[in-house]
């Protein structure tokens, strides 16, 4: 089975079980119609990209796959094809529900158009043949693509006096570039590569998260269950948020407490010692009112998860999520990253000159801040996400719990602030999100001594990427990301460095 969701377009949700036979009109000898082809659906507010294969074995019988990226479908194989005059007809094997395409052949052999049939409803479809000159094309304007991505980072580390910087992107679930710029140690002259590690500081957030819908997902933990059923020393100066404040409030920073940041960074305490001294600390808004960035209730949401599975938050993460996901050399200590042949040392600016910051340990505060990784390790968690919690045909998460994550939980910024382009600001569970130029965009930075970075990918259109910094508080992660994401989408790249 395989379900279309169209819960994001104005056109409402329909979601179907479907079986997708793909009947196209048949084909005579002169139009051969083995090769590669793609196309699209055209779904009510939505266009359902797909692409097909076919071949014929030694006895002259046609065999073929078709993929749909958005649903997650790779290599399903076609049964019952048939090519004749001009019309071809072939059949998902053993999907369910007759779905049908009908069309022609135009003059050239090149491009079929026709209607797509299940249960009643009728759509419009088109393909196009895929051939050496047209993916050379495409490989050419990518290569352009890239080229003019890397010009324009290596103009703004310049501008910007970032020491170093990497970047990896994923387009289709490919990763189409994962490269290192300018010097990861100034003083040693030792330049980044895609395996420099970072501290990604607060993009750890979406690693707890994704753990609690893991959770979620085992039945062990529910985000609107009080947070005192599951760690009953939870304690906050209010009596009543206490009690009512649920695992979901935990991770959307509306729990009414300001930042409080003092009680973590540069403290001596552990994370039992800060969660026991949360009952202290004085709110200044109201239950549910108010987004109040506070990493402080991430460090509790962490805690907590390890203790509902009898763990760690790390020994969480690292079984969770960094082994499956091939994360070998991602860790949680600035000690543990520093024992690694390549890592970042960390810097910031003083008075124009780029000097040294040391980085301070964030252990305790862990699960709202303390992965380091390095983009070509960062890839896979981009891809994850992308492919909604599934990853190289292992399913880590749930689609439902994805949607968990990606949803809008707390809108806090309808006007995008001096910048059009970003509307509709949301925080959904470890996850900022946007509509960016019009496309669905989820994304969380992140910031500690000496480093920055960005992790974002707009699910629609299957484009992802991370960027990180050896910069203290760097504009250099928000202005790439932006300058490719406007490049990959076929947009006029916005001067926000200007």
């Amino acid at each position: 089975y395989m379900w279309f969701d169209y819960s994001r377009n104005e056109a409402g949700r329909v979601i179907g079980a479907v079986l997708i036979i793909l009947l196209l009109p048949l084909v005579s000898l002169a139009a051969d119609p083995a090769g590669s082809w793609e196309g699209a659906i055209e779904l009510p507010g939505l266009s359902l990209k797909y692409s097909v294969d076919l071949t014929q074995d030694s006895t002259g019988a046609w065999i073929g796959t078709i993929e749909i990226p958005d649903q997650g479908a790779k290599d399903l194989p076609l049964s019952g094809i048939v090519a004749a005059g001009d019309s071809l007809a072939f059949v998902i094997a053993g999907v369910p529900g007759d779905p049908t395409f009908r069309g022609a052949l135009d003059a050239d052999s090149k491009n079929v158009a026709g209607t797509f049939t299940q249960n009643g409803q009728a759509f419009p479809f088109a393909m196009t043949r895929i051939d050496e000159a047209l993916t050379s094309a495409r490989a050419a304007e990518m290569d352009e693509t890239l080229q003019k991505i890397r010009a324009f980072i290596d103009t703004t580390i310049k501008e910007f006096k970032t020491p170093g910087l990497a970047i990896a992107i994923v387009k289709d679930d490919q990763v189409i570039m994962a490269e290192g710029f300018g010097r990861r140690n100034v003083e040693q002259n030792l330049p980044v590569t895609a395996q420099t590690l970072f501290p990604i500081g607060s993009s750890t957030k979406a690693f707890t998260t994704c753990v609690l819908a893991m959770l979620a997902d085992s039945g062990k933990i529910d985000w609107n269950v009080k947070v005192v059923e599951y760690l009953q020393e939870f304690r906050l100066k209010d009596p009543y948020i206490t009690s009512h404040a649920t695992v979901r409030d935990l991770v959307t920073h509306r729990i009414g407490l300001p930042r409080h940041d003092l009680m973590w960074y540069g403290s001596p305490f552990s994370r039992e010692e800060m969660l026991r001294r949360l009952q202290y600390l004085d709110f200044s808004e109201d239950f549910r009112t108010a987004f109040q960035y506070q990493n402080l209730m991430f460090m509790t949401a962490g805690y907590m998860a390890g203790k509902v599975a009898g763990t760690s938050w790390e020994d969480l993460i690292r079984t969770r999520i960094f082994t499956p996901l091939g994360m070998t050399h991602s860790s949680f200590t600035i000690n543990d990253m520093q024992q690694e042949p390549d890592w970042a040392q960390g810097y910031r600016d003083s008075s124009e000159q780029i000097v040294l910051m040391p980085c301070r340990d964030i252990e305790a505060i862990g699960p709202a801040g303390s992965i380091n990784s390095s983009v070509e390790q960062m890839a896979n968690w981009v891809r994850l996400h992308l492919n909604n919690g599934e990853l190289d045909g292992a399913r880590l998460v749930s689609e439902a719990q994805m949607l968990e994550l990606h949803s809008p939980h707390f809108v806090f910024d309808h006007s995008g602030g001096p910048y059009h382009e970003h509307l509709m600001s949301s925080y959904g569970l470890g996850w900022f999100i946007e509509a960016y130029r019009g496309h669905y965009r989820v994304h969380h930075g992140g910031n500690i001594d000496g480093y920055s970075a960005l992790v974002s990918f707009l699910p629609d259109d299957r484009i992802g990427m991370v960027v990180l910094t050896n910069q203290n508080g760097s504009p250099s992660p928000g202005l790439v990301s932006s300058y490719a994401t406007d490049l990959l989408l076929g947009l006029d790249p916005v001067d926000y460095a200007g």
